[in-house]
């Protein structure tokens, strides 16, 4: 744990250190005196205490803009909204994270209105425990399950300024990604899903008017880039990192049918691992 003495480090910026990932690591109460403090980056699984003391608010922490392995247990609106400045922030929810020790509750982050950056580990029914401000520019959600395709698009067409998407490792409870005319990405430019258990993917360039990259690594069960792809204006690479071959086959197609039409900007890159080398 940190000791209390660290605040009198008053002109104290970054406070990081390398810890065990599986422990948890406590800040002090008075962690909240240090008005210089930006940065705080403790490992996977840093708690932070209430801002009261002796059942009072104290002031916020005003300059704080990064906190990497916030602790689940301190996402609280009172934690919130006592760092107002924030704009990268990452949480990991634990291993041994059980619903019955730590019970359902919103986690509402809509006071963190400078958040620009978020990253959630690790999380079931995360769709229905967040809500996200609006200021978001770049989400990954990595180990995250429970949830229906459906969610994603309604959840992140409601974040206006969100250009990077990265869903990782996760599992939905459907294998089906049906966009309807109304799941419109505005601001999106990155998207990159990564060991899903994606299986069909039903989408036209109108849900992504202004995507530059979209990256597929590991989606060996996705049967085929939605063909319309090509006919985003914006769009300048296409990845494939050990899909299915009619996955490939289909980002071939895309490809080529732009050249076709005089359109070298959009280019496909394959990579296969299984087959040790690389086609274009």
């Amino acid at each position: 744990n940190i000791p209390e003495s660290i605040s009198e480090l008053l002109n104290l910026q970054a406070l990081i250190s390398s810890c065990n990932p599986l422990l948890t690591t406590t800040l002090p109460s008075k962690i909240w005196m240090m008005k210089n403090l930006k940065y705080i980056s403790l490992g996977r699984n840093t708690y932070l205490p209430s801002p009261r003391i002796n059942k009072n608010l104290v002031t916020v922490m005003p300059n704080l803009e990064k906190f990497f392995g916030l602790c689940y247990t301190s996402c609280t609106n009172e934690v919130f909204s006592r760092i107002p400045n924030l704009k990268i922030l990452t949480i990991d929810v634990p291993l041994t994270f059980q619903e019955e020790i730590i019970p359902y509750r919103l986690l509402d982050m809509s006071s963190l209105r400078k958040l620009e950056a978020f990253k959630l580990s690790w999380d079931n029914n995360w769709v229905k425990r967040y809500v996200f401000p609006t200021s978001l520019r770049r989400l990954t959600l990595s180990f995250c399950s429970k949830f229906i395709w459906e969610e994603i698009s309604s959840t992140f067409i409601m974040l206006p300024n969100l250009e990077e998407l990265k869903l990782k490792y996760c599992e939905a409870d459907d294998d089906a990604w049906i966009m309807s005319d109304k799941d419109i990405f505005k601001s999106l430019k990155l998207l990159l899903l990564s060991h899903l258990n994606l299986k069909r993917w039903e989408a036209s360039s109108d849900n992504f008017p202004n995507l530059k990259r979209l990256v597929l690594k590991k989606c060996p069960d996705l049967q085929e880039i939605p063909t319309d792809f090509g006919e985003i204006c914006t769009l300048e690479s296409i990845e494939l990192h050990d899909c299915s071959a009619t996955s490939e086959v289909s980002a071939r197609n895309i490809e080529q049918e732009q050249k076709d039409m005089e359109n070298n900007i959009l280019k496909v890159y394959i990579h296969n691992s299984h087959r040790n080398r690389r086609i274009f």
